[in-house]
């Protein structure tokens, strides 16, 4: 770390941030816990200050950060996006065991109850880690390989560490011989009671992974059963689509074929009509000619005789006429020619 602060003005950040987080204001105790955090490794590789304080600080932060990063539901989000994502890449690059690593000579130097609490912050955050398979359990085992648990028996938080390590880590990780392996020879671990413990954890895991496999089979067969049962209404849609689009299609020619007929129909009922109405229009006419001359007959004829004299009479005096004319152009000719 680049920057430090004195012993005091840290003293008094750590007790604000305390009493903060003991009165679950975390949203105001992380920010001021974190920045003490950082300037506490600095003031420390320093000499400015003391281990106690130094350890009470970093403490403190790894237990905020557990709960900062994994918040309840009732709880809510504490931190913004990028600022968790920020801590969580912290995480995968270990820049907290590095700067202890700066702070102590070697793992097995730094405090247990820091290096339990760090620990428990990858296993807490394990799901913020998805994308490093593994990640989890290389810590853990990174860290239990460089322990001298023989020069530190007894101790609370060495014990939490290998039970998380045994009867957690390992078999999420499915690291069944390698727990076993643990038991065998680690001091913290009744042997007996240890196998014993795996065993059932071991049956029970079993369990419920066939029981998961068993579900999983279960959600595919209901996924591909909908599925199928989707592409069968699709072709259905598409069959009554089409019959929809046959039928209007037959009705539409139907109903052009009825509407030609009718007017077919239409058109020889008028000329058959026509037809009717004028041979009953000759009927009156013959009828009304037939009574007309039954009734003026006499009339008529006189009137023909009388027609026929006339024209008799006019036709001689045209006759007389030109007899006349031609009998006096001929006089006229004689008298030129004398």
């Amino acid at each position: 770390m680049e920057s430090s602060a004195p012993e005091s003005i840290l003293a008094a950040d750590y007790k604000l941030a305390l009493k903060l987080f003991m009165n679950k204001e975390f949203e105001r105790s992380f920010p001021l816990i974190k920045k003490a955090s950082d300037l506490a490794y600095n003031s420390f590789n320093k000499g400015y200050l003391e281990e106690e304080l130094f350890v009470k600080i970093v403490v403190l932060y790894l237990t905020q950060l557990g709960l900062v990063l994994t918040p309840r539901e009732s709880q809510g989000a504490i931190l913004l996006k990028k600022d968790k994502q920020r801590l969580v890449a912290e995480l995968v690059e270990e820049r907290v065991m590095k700067e202890l690593l700066t702070a102590f000579d070697s793992v097995q130097d730094i405090p247990l109850n820091v290096l339990y609490l760090l620990l428990l912050v990858y296993y807490t955050c394990r799901d913020l880690l998805v994308d490093h398979p593994g990640f989890v359990a290389q810590q853990f085992e990174h860290v239990y390989l460089q322990i001298d648990f023989e020069s530190k028996l007894d101790d609370v938080y060495m014990k939490r560490l290998v039970d998380m390590y045994v009867f957690n880590v390992l078999p999420e990780s499915e690291q069944w011989r390698k727990a076993r392996d643990v038991i065998e020879t680690n001091p913290y671990l009744d042997r007996t009671d240890a196998l014993a413990r795996l065993e059932e954890a071991e049956k029970i895991a079993k369990q419920e992974k066939k029981l998961g496999e068993q579900k999983k089979k279960e959600r595919q067969l209901r996924e591909e059963k909908l599925a199928e049962q989707e592409r069968e209404r699709l072709r259905k849609e598409r069959e009554e689509k089409s019959l929809k689009y046959k039928s209007l299609k037959q009705i539409r020619q139907e109903t052009e074929k009825a509407e030609k007929s009718d007017y077919e129909s239409s058109s020889h009922d008028s000329v058959s009509l026509s037809a009717v109405q004028l041979k009953q229009k000759v009927m009156q006419v013959y009828q009304l000619t037939r009574t007309y001359l039954q009734k003026y007959s006499p009339v008529l004829a006189a009137v023909a005789i009388l027609l026929a004299i006339i024209l008799r009479v006019t036709s001689i005096k045209k006759i007389s006429l030109r007899d006349k004319l031609r009998e006096t152009l001929l006089m006229a000719m004689k008298v030129t020619y004398l």
